[in-house]
């Protein structure tokens, strides 16, 4: 299968980011749209999903606020998460 340039843009970029980043640091994703964000911590040595947070969950949604206010709130979780973890 032959990918397109785009693919082969983001594996290039997606594996620059990790070999050049240090393995003692957490990486940062974070996706948006015109209406949601969403945001994850990830560790590139284990290959896992430390912290995800996104404005699609139940409890932001039925706060009725405005778009702004809950991407704060999104990006509010992932931080306090992550003092939690410690590691972060």
């Amino acid at each position: 299968m032959k990918l397109s340039t785009l693919e082969r843009k983001k594996y290039r970029i997606r594996n620059k980011i990790k070999k050049s980043s240090n393995r003692d640091r957490y990486r940062l994703c974070v996706s948006r749209s015109s209406k949601n964000i969403s945001a994850q911590i990830i560790d590139d040595v284990n290959n896992t999903t430390i912290i995800s947070a996104t404005s699609l969950k139940k409890e932001l949604k039925l706060q009725k606020k405005k778009q702004n206010r809950i991407i704060n709130n999104c990006c509010w979780i992932i931080s306090c998460e992550g003092k939690r973890k410690k590691n972060c």
